[in-house]
This record gives structure tokens, sequence and C-alpha cells, in this order.
């Protein structure tokens, strides 16, 4: 049987307890809460950066018939334009890797230097990131990288030889020469491998003839 003092020591009231629990509880809330804002900031930033060597790779393919210097600075401009979302992101910070090479279509592959080349691929990595709360933790900043690839669709250009007649102007015809060649010459250059037919626009059915296109 429980004495008296035994019984008051049972019973007496424990004050203050629910506040440390309070206390800790609210510690823990906020550490999740600067969590969620520091991975919701460095998410944001792979988003940045992801668009950004998009824009990379696609303006640097657009410039590939040009030459790869053409490209390589094309592609480097865009992601700075694109990565530098706010004034606190300093040139500096972004360091871009562009490469050219071949992509293969029927196993989804790059291989760079391989001839033809028909892709861009760009590597952008961001440093000094800053953190909001990870510097509680000796966390001040972070680096955030993003790859892309974009590859050149040679274009299909089609040649239409006019046999009506209506060229038989010799002023006409001459112009037409001179296009032609400045054409071909460009295209030349350009080394796109792009694919290049002919046709021909006459007024009489023509079924089984044969063109010398060499003399037009």
């Amino acid at each position: 049987m429980l004495r008296a003092d035994q019984v008051s020591g049972i019973t007496r009231p424990r004050k203050g307890a629910i506040a440390v629990l309070a206390a800790v509880a609210l510690v823990a809330m906020l550490a999740l809460v600067a969590a969620a804002i520091d991975i919701g900031f460095m998410l944001t930033v792979r988003t940045d950066m992801q668009a950004a060597v998009d824009a990379g790779a696609l303006a640097g393919v657009g410039e590939l018939p040009r030459g790869r210097q053409h490209a390589r600075k094309s592609a480097i401009d865009y992601v700075q334009r694109n990565a530098r979302t706010n004034g606190t992101v300093k040139k500096s910070d972004i360091a871009t890797t562009v490469e050219f090479g071949h992509w293969n279509r029927s196993n989804r592959s790059f291989a760079k230097g391989q001839e033809p080349l028909n892709a861009v691929k760009v590597v952008a990595d961001r440093s000094n990131a800053p953190h909001f709360f990870g510097k509680v933790f000796k966390h001040d900043s972070f680096k955030m990288g993003a790859s892309a690839v974009a590859t050149y669709q040679p274009r299909d250009i089609m040649l239409v030889l006019d046999y009506s007649g209506s060229m038989n102007s010799s002023n006409k015809i001459g112009a037409l020469k001179d296009a032609v060649a400045v054409f071909i010459s460009v295209l030349q250059q350009s080394r796109a491998n792009d694919r290049v037919g002919f046709s021909v626009y006459i007024h009489e059915r023509l079924a089984g003839a044969r063109l010398d296109v060499r003399s037009a």
C-alpha cells in the first residue's frame, strides 16, 4: 500500500515539459523548411542550366554549316544569355564546353569528332550558386551542371529547270546561270550534307525524254 508522500510524488505536476517538446519540434520544422527552400532553389538552377545548354546546342548546330568557330561562339553566347537569369550570376560562374561530332540516329549516341559532323554537344557548369540556409552547416554554395546535344537535319532542295521557253531572253538565262553557279558554290562551302534534286517545268509532255541539265 502506497504512503501519502508517495502518492503526492506521483501526482505532482511537471511544469515546462510541453514547452521543451514544442521548442524541439519548432527547430526540426524550421530545419525542414530551410532544406526545402535550398532544394527548391537547386532545382530551379538545374532547370535554368538545362534551358541554357538546350539553347546553346540549338544555336551552335544552326551555325555549324559556317564552321566550328562560328558554332562554338554562338553556343557559348546563348548559354551565357540563358544561364545568367539575374544580376547576381557572373560570367565567370558559367563554364561552357562545346564538342562537335556525329549523332547516330539508330542507337541515339553522340560520337565526338566523328565525320560527317551533324551534331553539337554543349556541357555547362554553374559554380558559386548560393545556399540560403546551408551556410549554417558551412555550405555556402553549390555547383550545378547540365548537357544537351542538338543535331543538324540536312535540307532537301529542289531546283526547277524552266524548259517552257519563257527564259529565251539572253539576259534572263545568263542571270539564271550565274545564280545557279553561286548557289552551288555556297552549297559546297557549307558542308551541310544537304540533298539537292532537279525538276523541270514545261508545257509539253516529256515522258521518256532525256534532259541534259549540264547545258542548262
